[in-house]
């Protein structure tokens, strides 16, 4: 069903992509709860295409909410955490708030430092990304 949705978000049918994301997000919950990894994928999903929509709002909580579930499930320091962070950093740049999102942007960075090193490509990715936040 996440697959559909994400299908419907980049096709552009941004309401029918925001009911299979409603779909998936309640069936994720009734068989394995809210605080399952699955249930971050999904939101972390729904976030994006909600943001490539212009709901940079409703993107935000989606992508904080992913945060917290991969957090608690698979612990702080994490390339998934990172990831997200990320991402969630470019949704707050696009709402206003550059000096969160380079807090935010950093933050991926300092995780992905200590998980990947500083030569991985993920890494040197972010940093180019942090650099370019800090100056835009």
């Amino acid at each position: 069903m996440q697959s559909l949705a994400s299908v419907h978000s980049e096709a552009g049918h941004v309401d029918e992509a925001n009911r299979l994301f409603t779909q998936a997000t309640a069936m994720v919950q009734a068989v394995v709860g809210r605080e399952h990894l699955q249930m971050a994928t999904v939101l972390n999903a729904h976030a994006q295409a909600l943001m490539a929509q212009g709901s940079f709002v409703a993107a935000c909580v989606a992508f904080n909410e992913a945060i917290a579930i991969r957090k608690k499930a698979l612990g702080p320091d994490t390339a998934a955490v990172a990831a997200t962070l990320l991402q969630y950093s470019h949704c707050v740049k696009r709402m206003g708030d550059a000096k969160r999102a380079a807090t935010l942007g950093g933050e991926a960075l300092a995780i992905y430092n200590t998980v990947l090193g500083p030569a991985h490509p993920t890494t040197e990715a972010a940093r180019r990304e942090s650099v370019f936040a800090h100056h835009a």
